[in-house]
C-alpha cells in the first residue's frame, strides 16, 4: 500500500494540473448558474399551421422555442420556423413539369408550460427582414406572470469569434415533461456582411450566452443560404435544429422595442406585420 501512494499522488498531481481541465470545470459551473437564472425565459411554443396545396390542404404541427425577452412578457422565435410560406405564395415542383402553388395560414399558437399549464399567445410582430416573431400571451395575468420569467442577463459588448465558448439553453419535448437543459457548444463562424451575426447549431428560439454569464442573442432563422424544402416541409413539424443564425442583442433589443409600442398602443389583439 506505501509503494503504491507515491505513484496514486502522481496521477492526482496530473490530473489536477492538466492544462485546460480547470478551465472546462469553470465552464460547467458557470454554465449551471447562466441555466439557473435564465432557463425559465425559455419556452415551448406550439399551435398549427394550414397549407393549401391546389389539390386539397394539410394541417401541421407548429413546436419550437422561444425566448421571454421582455417583462411584458413578450415572448421572441422564429417568423419562418412559425410560418415558412409567409402572406404570399411558395412554388413547389414535385416532379418535372408539376408545379404547385402553396399557401399557408397560421393557426392557434400557445405555449406549454412544465406541469401541462396551456397559455394562448397573439402575434405582436413580424419582422421578415431578421426572422422575427415576437408574439405575447392573450390574458394579460398570463404576460405578468410570463414577463417574471424574462431573461435576466445582461448584453455581450460585442459578438464572440469564432470556436468562443458558448452556451445554449433549450427545452426537452413533451414526452420530458419539457425539462429545461443547457448545453455547452462554440461558435461556427462570425459573419460581418451584410450583417453581424454568429453561426452555430441550435434550436430556433433558443438564447445563447457567453461563459461570462452575457447575452449573445437569440437563435431565429436558418443559416443564409439554406433554402426552405416545401415538401420536406408539408411531411414534417416546423421548427428544430440544423445550420442556424444567432441574431445579436443589438438587432434583436429595437426591434422589441417596437414591438412593446405596437403592444401598448392596442391593448387587444395587435395587427401583424
Amino acid at each position: 500500500m506505501q509503494r503504491a501512494l507515491p505513484t496514486i499522488l502522481i496521477a492526482l498531481s496530473v490530473l489536477l494540473f492538466m492544462p485546460g481541465l480547470g478551465a472546462q470545470t469553470d465552464l460547467a459551473s458557470q454554465g449551471r448558474k447562466i441555466h439557473a437564472d435564465n432557463s425559465g425565459a425559455v419556452v415551448s411554443v406550439a399551435g398549427s399551421l394550414t397549407i393549401d396545396f391546389g389539390m386539397g390542404q394539410q394541417e401541421m404541427p407548429i413546436a419550437l422555442l422561444g425566448t421571454v425577452v421582455d417583462a411584458s412578457g413578450l415572448i421572441l422565435t422564429s417568423m419562418t420556423s412559425i410560418n415558412p410560406i409567409g402572406d404570399g405564395e411558395m412554388t413547389m415542383e414535385p416532379q418535372p413539369g408539376m408545379e404547385l402553388q402553396l399557401t399557408a395560414k397560421v393557426g392557434d399558437l400557445w405555449i406549454d408550460l412544465q406541469g401541462g399549464r396551456r397559455i394562448s399567445l397573439e402575434t405582436v410582430l413580424l419582422d421578415p427582414l431578421h426572422d422575427i416573431a415576437l408574439l405575447r400571451p392573450k390574458a394579460e395575468e398570463d404576460r405578468s406572470e410570463l414577463g417574471t420569467r424574462a431573461v435576466k442577463a445582461k448584453p455581450c459588448a460585442e459578438l464572440p469569434g469564432l470556436l468562443t465558448p458558448v452556451v445554449v439553453l433549450g427545452r426537452t419535448d413533451e414526452a420530458s415533461n419539457r425539462v429545461p437543459t443547457a448545453r455547452i457548444d462554440h461558435v461556427n463562424a462570425r459573419i460581418e456582411t451584410p450583417r453581424e451575426c454568429i453561426l452555430l447549431p441550435a434550436e430556433v428560439g433558443a438564447p445563447v450566452f457567453l461563459a461570462d454569464g452575457t447575452l449573445v442573442g437569440v437563435v431565429t432563422t436558418l443559416a443564409s443560404g439554406e433554402e426552405l424544402d416545401p415538401m420536406q416541409m408539408m411531411m414534417g413539424g416546423i421548427g428544430g435544429a440544423g445550420a442556424t443564425v444567432v441574431n445579436p442583442w443589438s438587432v434583436v433589443k429595437p426591434i422589441i422595442d417596437q414591438a412593446k409600442q405596437r403592444g401598448a398602443d392596442s391593448k387587444e389583439t395587435p395587427e401583424e406585420g
